[in-house]
């Protein structure tokens, strides 16, 4: 029994037990540690007893652990080890540590502006994730810079602060309670395309074979709202496919046609576009123009009815004579209807005249004759009045020398004949008068008489 004694009185307690958690200031990101260091002077094992506490409260199903997963950790805690070593016999401690769970930083991520490519016409947009493992409100800040000059704030940019090749960056800053973190990110503004140009194929409508080459013409440029200078592409249309053949330049490379291509039948058609040296605009195309066959004809035509009227005297006369009469107040003219119907709508009217067969055997006094037209063509010879046909404007020279009993040729100004409004409407109402105020006369046969009746010869252009 005394040798037991002995035996007992020589062991000793483990020694130089200290505890230390780590980190020093943790967050919710991190585990805790606990470092532990101890000895036995007898070199005896020892065994280490552990206890957790969250705020005071005890953790049991970490009793014995030396690490504490961060997912079980929050923000605020207070947490504390306490360790006994122990070598069978006799115990060290308890000796503790503690640590309070600090904030963690909000994690900002997935920055982000759109459009990517922006042009100057782009209204940019920032957005990115956000998280804060503290689970705290955050707030957010976002600055605009543009060539790292401050332009705005907010989460979106309005066009108009940033020119073709500035760069954009959006820088944001996200924070909680205690701590903030920022990170940006940024885009170049790339160019505009230019907008479609106005453009005019002339001429407009048609064009006869060996007239005119075809011009296209850029009337005006697109949009450009980078203010570049712009050059224009152009290409050419006939009957729906592309030409490959010859063009030249007028104004712009390939922007006419060559009058030496246009073949009768044809429909042309220009396109162009507009060409800043980065980007092009949409195709505009013009209207088409169509390539016509124009032959030059003529025309006899005879009076298909005649008469003679007086406006001051307000008479008229059905006999088959075309006066041209004067004896104040007595002013007479003579009336001649032509048929023109048959005459191509598209009819040109290059030359005109009218033959006339002198019919009393001489004139008196010395009447001098002119042509003039009327737009009334409903009248016949026994319905004209002395104001119906009427008068209107004169569309020839004066002419003071007759052949008698013979037949007279008249040249029309076609200049001052509107021959396309009576081709249209497919007859002609010519009129004699004499514009001498003086006594005087020269009569004509009418209509009654066809080899003897006034005809009109016409030189004429149609276009097919």
């Amino acid at each position: 029994m005394l040798f037991v004694l002995a035996a007992l009185a020589c062991n000793d307690a483990p020694e130089g037990l200290s505890v230390s958690l780590s980190p020093e200031a943790p967050s919710t990101l991190e585990d805790l540690e606990l470092d532990i260091q101890v000895s036995d002077p007898n070199e005896q094992q020892v065994t280490l007893e552990i206890q957790w506490t969250r705020d005071g409260d005890a953790v049991p199903e970490l009793d014995g652990e030396t690490l504490v997963p961060a997912d079980q950790t929050a923000k605020g805690e207070l947490w504390e080890a306490s360790v006994v070593a122990s070598d069978g016999e006799l115990t060290a401690g308890p000796v503790s540590d503690s640590v309070e769970i600090g904030n963690t930083e909000p994690v900002l991520s997935g920055i982000t502006i759109t459009p990517q490519a922006p042009t100057v016409l782009s209204s940019l947009q920032v957005s990115f994730e956000q998280q804060d493992i503290d689970g705290e409100e955050l707030s957010a800040e976002v600055l605009w810079f543009v060539d790292e000059v401050e332009v705005a704030s907010g989460l979106a940019l309005p066009p108009g602060n940033a020119e073709k090749g500035q760069t954009v960056r959006a820088q944001v800053t996200l924070s909680d309670s205690e701590a903030s973190v920022s990170d940006s990110a940024e885009v170049v503004v790339v160019n505009t395309p230019p907008g479609p140009p106005t453009i005019l194929l002339t001429p407009e409508t048609s064009v006869s074979v060996g007239e005119s080459d075809l011009h296209c013409q850029v009337i005006s440029e697109g949009l450009d709202v980078d203010q570049d200078v712009q050059d224009f592409e152009f290409r050419w249309t006939v009957n729906g496919s592309e030409w490959t053949g010859a063009v030249g330049t007028t104004v712009f490379a390939q922007d006419t046609l060559p009058v030496a291509e246009l073949v009768g039948g044809q429909l042309w058609t220009c396109s162009v576009r507009g060409d800043d040296g980065e980007d092009v605009s949409p195709w505009v195309d013009s209207a088409q123009v169509e390539v016509l066959n124009c032959i030059e004809l003529s025309e006899s035509i005879v009076a298909t009815d005649s008469g003679c009227n007086s406006e001051p005297s307000d008479y008229a006369w059905q006999d088959d004579r075309v006066r041209a009469y004067n004896y104040d107040p007595t002013d007479i003219s003579g009336w001649m209807k032509f048929d023109l119907s048959a005459l191509p709508s598209d009819a040109e009217v290059l030359s005109a005249s009218v033959s006339l067969y002198e019919e009393w055997g001489g004139t008196s006094g010395s009447p001098e004759l002119v042509f003039v037209e009327s737009s009334d063509d409903a009248w016949t010879r026994e319905t004209m009045t002395g104001a119906y046909p009427a008068r209107g404007a004169q569309i020839s020279g004066t002419t003071t020398v007759f052949f008698i009993d013979d037949w007279n040729t008249f040249e029309l100004d076609t200049s001052l004949w509107d021959w396309a409004s009576d081709v249209a409407s497919g007859t002609a109402t010519l009129g004699i008068d004499n514009v001498n105020n003086s006594y005087s006369y020269v009569y004509f046969h009418g209509s009654d008489i066809e080899s003897q009746a006034p005809t009109l010869d016409l030189t004429y252009l149609s276009c097919r």
